[in-house]
């Protein structure tokens, strides 16, 4: 018996009679499948499927049977665009055709699913732009809690300093008052009306008195507010956080503000809070004298650095600005005086009388090479000494 397209050999037909199944390969291009009941197939690989039934990015394809090979496919790979070229393999145990199918493809970028690439690439962009919003929105909202701390802080202490530059600025006047109504009433011993005016005289005395135990009593209470509980600080904990309070509005001017901390293991002793404001008004200052400058190009830079000097802890705050002006250094502590328009004259001193507070003290120079340094001295900690 035969199949299509030639004549079985008689050798296969003998090995199916020893077997289900017989291969006999005739030539180069096609094979017979006997069976032992005697029908045979053959079969040509080469003519199973058409060149265009091929995808176009399939270059080559070939099946192997036992130690023989049938070309499937043969074209030459576009070489009009880029593309990377993947050779594979597949193993096909049917028996009593156990095929090895290998084919080589090369696939372009027209070949990529650019659609469902698009989607997730929008849908990635779309997730990290609302995972950085709501990453901004918690810096912000943590920053200010933070300013908004501070600031409270600073409000406290600012209206304690203003009580006291008001008890001193009027103490005088009260005084002048009280020492001119008394001669007065020492010298009104004739008129007629001499009882009502020494009764209207002596009324405005002891107004003038009551007016003066009122500020006198406010500026003693001012004086003798004591600092929150003292305790070792972190220094670098602490800078992190005034980093982070001026990182926006210093990049915005145009303003380099660092931090270095030559002493890491030292820690200072007193108010966190305390301590961060009087750094934080430094800074403040040290900016406004920047931003108010015209520095023609150049970068704006504050430098804040922490040091040992003996027992004591050193913060330093350097800038880059025109310094402060030679008749006003030695007037900056004294409240409500300022060299900055609309400036109230009150946050150095505020500063000055925190830090003596917390048995530290506050200086303030012009640097020879230009610009200003403010420094801030405090006790070290028992366990940094």
């Amino acid at each position: 018996m035969a199949g299509e397209g030639g004549i079985m050999p008689m050798a296969a037909l003998a090995h199916a009679n020893n077997g289900r199944f017989a291969l006999e390969f005739d030539g180069e291009q096609a094979y017979w499948i006997v069976a032992e009941s005697g029908w045979a197939v053959r079969v040509e690989p080469s003519r199973m499927l058409e060149t265009r039934d091929w995808p176009e990015s399939v270059s080559s394809a070939a099946l192997r049977l036992r130690d023989h090979t049938f070309s499937l496919l043969q074209r030459s790979a576009s070489t009009a665009q880029p593309g990377w070229t993947f050779h594979l393999e597949k193993h096909l145990p049917v028996q009593p055709q156990a095929f090895v199918l290998d084919t080589t493809r090369t696939l372009t970028l027209a070949d990529l699913p650019w659609l469902p690439i698009a989607l997730w690439n929008v849908v990635a962009v779309l997730i990290a732009l609302g995972a950085a919003g709501v990453w901004r929105m918690r810096e912000v909202h943590r920053r200010e809690h933070t300013r908004a701390r501070i600031d409270r802080f600073g409000r406290l202490d600012t209206f304690g300093e203003m009580a006291a530059g008001l008890a001193h600025e009027l103490n005088q006047p009260l005084t002048a008052i009280i020492t001119h109504t008394r001669a007065a009433e020492r010298m009104l011993d004739m008129p007629a009306e001499r009882d009502s005016v020494r009764r209207a005289l002596q009324t405005g005395v002891a107004q003038a008195k009551r007016a003066a135990a009122i500020l006198d009593r406010l500026r003693t209470g001012v004086a003798s507010t004591q600092a929150g509980k003292r305790s070792a600080i972190d220094t670098d904990a602490l800078m992190g956080t005034l980093l982070f309070l001026f990182r926006d509005e210093m990049a915005r001017d145009n303003i380099h503000l660092v931090w270095s901390n030559t002493a890491p293991r030292a820690q200072p002793l007193g108010e966190q809070v305390a301590v961060e404001q009087i750094l934080y008004n430094l800074i403040r200052n040290a900016r406004d004298a920047l931003a108010a400058t015209p520095r023609h190009g150049t970068r704006g830079e504050i430098r804040v650095s922490g040091s040992c000097v003996g027992q004591r802890y050193r913060f330093s705050v350097v800038d880059n600005g025109p310094g402060v002006p030679a008749d006003a250094l030695p007037r900056l502590f004294e409240p409500f005086f300022t060299t900055r328009s609309g400036g109230l004259g009150l946050g150095l001193p505020l500063c000055d009388t925190l830090a003596q507070r917390l048995d530290g003290a506050l200086t303030l120079q012009n640097l020879p090479s230009g610009g200003a340094e403010a420094v801030l001295t405090l006790p070290l900690a028992e366990e940094s000494a």
